[in-house]
């Protein structure tokens, strides 16, 4: 798994920067000379009405023309030297008209929608582990901790953001939950037929009320069942800066609603003036179909991991105070800087394709809680009864945490679009709780050592819609 990891991490790497650089590479469209790409339209104009427009003046290079849509209406340039009214006529200046419909008049667009936001239902699964074996025995078949890996569950992403200096640049908070549901796995047999699988179990000693004896001891001598609990959380909170604007793309909004889209049919088109582009606040250029948006962000991330693993030695059903258990919970806090590179390509006028990633690096504060013993009683190390095992440990590593995205969108309306697609995220200089079972009880501290070493893979299909507002 670390090694897949590792490829998945190089990948993502590979992807990002790859998609960064291309914007900087020969195909990198030129837009013509009269777009202002970088510096958008100011929302306040005014300008002098004309009484006749002569009839030299250039053809207009401001029309959009995206496949599938109606042609634009546009207004042309006109030279400076058109602009002063004849030299018998004071100059007729527009001042009643609202900022907006002036925008509208002049340019043939409003001011983009200035929020954005999106949300998502995660279907992920967590990419399982070889196991590790816990008891062995005829009546227990394979028991490895692979049994409580778990389940396929949704989780959600929920975006909400601005777009910032009139739409250059876009800020959004992003917070992320996937919490599956408690793995559990109980069986049963004949005393004396369940063999631990723990050898380190040699190494402590504790007196359940039937004497004082080895751990491993007490499992091979009186054991009728074994139950193990599994149960994992993730959540993240990120904030990225978004720079918009590559392969030639305006900071503009669109004129209307693309003919043929669904979005006709939810009352959206008579106030669709001024939302986002098909894939974001951008209005691709003249007969381009790619653009790419690169971000700079911070990342909270947080991996959750506990475990139990619980011997019925007492000869009674259930689970009882003087029953054995051993409880391992480790909690990663991941806080770092990531990169992300997202392209997109349009299909249509209402599908577009896209393939991003993320990467970051992370300082990991990672914390181990290891318990071993009864509900009443704690196992010591052999020799030593004060050194009780229960321990509560931290210690701070440096991980990484990448991301890929392929996904698909369907524009519903100006403002709505729907999302789909595989998304894929993993992480390494984790500590796990399997990870964590002690390997030795020579002393309390090697019980309770942090080791931060290990990985998650999180992967699954998503499905939400996207708003410009």
């Amino acid at each position: 798994m670390r090694t897949f990891l590792h490829g998945f991490l190089a990948c993502g790497f590979g992807l990002v920067f790859c998609l960064s650089s291309s914007a900087q590479s020969g195909f990198q469209y030129q837009s013509p000379a009269k777009w202002d790409n970088f510096h958008p339209e100011r929302e306040t104009l005014q300008r002098y009405v004309l009484a006749q427009v002569p009839d030299d003046l250039p053809p207009s290079d401001l029309r959009e023309v995206v496949p599938g849509e109606p042609t634009m209406e546009t207004v042309r340039e006109i030279p400076g030297s058109a602009l002063m009214p004849p030299a018998n006529e004071e100059p007729v200046v527009i001042q009643s008209m609202e900022t907006t419909e002036l925008h509208r008049a002049v340019h043939g667009r409003l001011p983009l929608k200035p929020w954005f936001g999106s949300s998502n239902l995660l279907a992920y699964t967590l990419a399982g582990e070889s196991g590790r074996w816990i008891v062995t025995g005829t009546d227990m078949g394979k028991y490895t901790t692979d049994l409580v890996d778990p389940e396929p569950a949704l989780g959600f992403d929920v975006t909400v953001g601005s777009y910032l200096a009139c739409g250059r640049f876009g800020l959004g908070i992003t917070y992320t939950n996937w919490n599956p549901e408690a793995e559990t796995v109980i069986r049963t047999g004949n005393s004396g037929m369940i063999y631990s699988a723990m050898p380190t179990y040699n190494d402590i000693s504790v007196d359940p009320g039937t004497g004082l004896d080895t751990l491993y001891d007490h499992i091979d001598g009186s054991a009728t069942g074994v139950r193990t609990i599994r149960n994992v959380s993730f959540q993240g909170l990120e904030v990225n800066l978004s720079c918009f604007g590559l392969m030639g793309a305006r900071r503009i909004s669109r004129d209307c609603c693309p003919r043929g889209c669904f979005g006709h049919g939810l009352g959206l088109h008579s106030h669709c003036h001024g939302y986002g582009g098909l894939t974001g606040p951008l209005v691709r250029p003249c007969g381009g179909r790619v653009r790419i948006v690169n971000s700079h962000g911070i990342r909270w991330f947080q991996a959750k991991d506990y475990m139990e693993f619980a011997y019925n030695i007492d000869g009674t059903n259930g689970y009882q105070a003087d029953d054995i258990y051993e409880n391992i919970e480790v909690e990663n806090n991941l806080y770092g800087y990531q990169f992300g590179s997202t392209l997109s390509y349009c299909l249509n006028s209402c599908w577009n394709f896209t393939v991003g990633g993320k990467v970051g690096l992370y300082a990991n504060d990672a914390r181990l809680k290891h318990r071993v013993g009864t509900e009443t009683e704690l196992a010591y190390i052999n020799g030593n009864p004060t050194d009780d095992i229960y321990t509560d440990s931290s210690d701070t590593s440096l991980a990484t945490l990448g991301e890929l995205d392929f996904g698909l969108g369907y524009r519903i309306g100006c403002a709505w679009t729907i999302t789909g697609g595989y998304r894929m995220l993993g992480m390494a200089g984790v500590a796990t709780a399997i990870d964590s079972i002690p390997s030795s009880y020579t002393t309390l501290a090697a019980s309770g050592k942090v080791y931060a070493n290990d990985s998650y893979i999180l992967h699954g299909g998503y499905f939400g819609l996207e708003c410009n507002w």
